[in-house]
């Protein structure tokens, strides 16, 4: 037993036998206490909860005066049932690397929750893994009024039918295919790539390698195709070896870079093609005696938070992904007042882990 805890017990415990109230032992009120208080119906006291109308104003002001006063707080199940509503919206997303997930989970659950709704997080079978039958299975277990989707699930044909046959509005970050299909919220990823491009090469770099994100993603050719298009504007090597693969984690920079600054005519600057990957390149070429951007000029996309922790701070493109995140939420909380494309303008950020090539 901690000391100093017994006192607290006795006392509560004193307060639950002689039948006074102790926040400790205190019933909480049910919509049952709350309709007897305000002297009207369970399903009027509901519709006050959902914000449904066919209540008189009057009424309104005093179910919601009685739930203030009890404490009230409604379970998401319970108000679920008279209006078809969850007040829950699911992050429906597929095993994903980089910290694009957590850039994207705190703005949403905070647009959320100023709407009195929550949000529940779904891992779903990557790719062609699952089936409609077992997605439709997951999806009507799920107590959600709407879904986000990440990529690259977002862009996951089985999921995308499931939740039309489910009749679940959903939105999509930055889909590949289909975009007419669903609320969607996008970047302008080719633009940014090419005026990444377009930087390194007004700084003189003429030998650049670049590292492909997670093939699955649509993400990741769009940005590999611009990139192709951007170098061919240029004075830059075409050479095919200076392109690796990654999956848009640390270790998969820091092993691609690796390749890239071992080969035998290795690159003056390197693009990745999120910020994980682009510091996996700098302790790469940190556990080579190399300096950033002394040695080589090291670039990567997102503009997320280890861009500015690491050292030295990352130059990268800026995605704005809060903003992007909150339109999302929007999408689905309030679709009659958001656009169903949305676009965001991208920006460079340039920092110290760019220069010129070394002379």
């Amino acid at each position: 037993m901690l000391a100093g805890n017994e006192p607290a017990s006795q006392t509560d415990e004193e307060a639950f036998r002689r039948g006074k109230s102790s926040r400790r032992w205190q019933k909480r009120a049910t919509i049952v206490d709350v309709a007897r208080e305000a002297n009207v119906s369970i399903k009027t006291v509901s519709r006050v909860i959902n914000r449904e109308r066919h209540v008189s104003a009057e009424t309104r002001k005093t179910v919601q005066r009685v739930v203030e006063a009890l404490g009230f707080v409604p379970s998401a199940g319970a108000r679920a049932m008279p209006g078809g509503r969850f007040y829950t919206i699911g992050i429906l997303l597929e095993p994903i690397g980089g910290t694009y997930f957590q850039d994207i989970l705190v703005p949403v659950m905070r647009e959320c929750r100023e709407h009195g709704y929550h949000v529940i997080v779904e891992e779903v079978p990557r790719g062609k893994a699952g089936n409609l039958r077992a997605a439709r299975k997951l999806l009507a277990a799920l107590p959600i009024d709407g879904a986000i989707l990440l990529p690259p699930a977002t862009d996951n044909s089985i999921l995308l039918d499931a939740l039309d046959a489910e009749h679940v509005a959903y939105t999509r970050m930055s889909p590949a295919d289909e975009a007419a299909r669903s609320f969607t919220v996008t970047m302008d990823e080719e633009g940014a790539t090419r005026a990444m491009v377009r930087l390194l090469a007004n700084l003189g770099h003429r030998r650049i390698g670049f590292i492909v994100g997670n093939i699955g993603h649509g993400s990741a050719h769009r940005r590999l195709s611009a990139f192709r298009d951007a170098i061919a504007e240029f004075p830059i090597d075409q050479d095919s070896a200076m392109i690796r693969q990654g999956d848009y984690s640390f270790e998969s920079g820091e092993e691609q870079g690796g390749a890239l600054l071992d080969s035998a005519k290795p690159p003056t600057a390197i693009f990745a093609s999120n910020d994980g990957m682009a510091a996996g390149v700098i302790a790469a070429a940190g556990n080579r005696g190399l300096s950033v951007p002394h040695d080589l000029t090291v670039c990567g996309f997102d503009d997320s938070q280890l861009s500015r922790r690491i050292w030295p701070p990352l130059t990268t493109v800026r995605q704005p992904l809060e903003e992007m995140a909150v339109t999302a939420a929007r999408q689905m909380l309030r679709p009659s007042d958001v656009e169903r494309t949305v676009s965001f303008p991208f920006e460079l950020i340039i920092r110290a882990s760019s220069g010129p090539p070394k002379r």
